[in-house]
This record gives C-alpha cells, structure tokens and sequence, in this order.
C-alpha cells in the first residue's frame, strides 16, 4: 500500500492524479479514495455536498421551502443568496435572445454560487424550482470575502 499520489496515464499522456492511499496489484493500481474521472466534467463543476458537509454549514444559514416555478435569483439580481438543496431539484438557466440555455439541474445535495457572490457583480444566470424543494441558504456565506 502507497499513501503518495499516483498521476494516472492514459496513452503515454498525464490524465489526472489519483490520491494515496493505493493498493498496487501487479501493474494495476486502485485509489482506496473514489477518484473523479476528467471525461465527468459535469461531476466537477458542479459537486455534490456530502451530508457532512452540509451539516457542518448548516448553522450558518436558515431552512426554506420553495415551491415548483420560483425563481430564487434571476440575472441583474446582486447579494443572491448560497442556496443548497436537500431535496427536490431546481434548474439553472442563461437567458439569451433566442430563450434559455440549461446549464446545470441540481438535485438533493446540489448548491448554487456564482462569481458574484464574492464580487459583488449582478448574477448572470437564472435559477429555477423545478420539483419542490426543502433549501438552505445563507445570505452570510454570500457575503463573504475571501
């Protein structure tokens, strides 16, 4: 067993580094630790909280049920809250002159964020119930600087 990081190849180029510790069983190496695939682009810009982690943020925030077409922030909108869902979905969408391009649809454990959270600029996407939803949001963690 190996507790380094290992960077994984894929036809003789760098593909990604999985994290120790390894088990080595002859030329074939398994991480211990889930490793996210770089063809899953969607799983690593868009994470998903684990219940850990949201309990540890919860504190921080307050519970709020949303109903299926509410919009929580819309482009133009500034100080939109950190929103995470703990059930139901919603969609996040980008008006453009011919309609709406779907970007993402969060599901339970699913959170929203945008640039301007910490910026201060107005949002450019539009966030959308799609199913009912139970939500944690914190205009604090909105708020704050890095």
């Amino acid at each position: 067993m190996n507790g380094k990081p290992i960077i994984l190849m894929q036809d003789k180029r760098p593909c990604c580094v999985a994290p120790g510790p390894h088990i080595i069983w002859g030329t074939t190496i398994m991480s211990i630790f889930p490793v996210p695939n770089m063809i899953d682009a969607q799983a690593q810009a868009f994470p998903v909280l684990t219940e850990a982690q949201i309990k540890r943020i919860r504190p921080g925030g307050k519970l709020r049920r949303v109903e299926p077409g509410e919009v929580l922030f819309a482009p133009g909108d500034t100080l939109v809250p950190f929103f995470v869902l703990l059930s139901g979905s919603m969609e996040i969408v980008q008006p453009g002159p011919t309609g709406e391009r779907q970007l993402v649809t969060h599901h339970p454990g699913g959170f929203t964020g945008e640039f301007n959270m910490i910026s201060e600029q107005h949002a450019m996407a539009k966030g959308r119930v799609l199913e009912g939803v139970n939500s944690w949001s914190s205009r604090a963690m909105a708020c704050a600087r890095w």
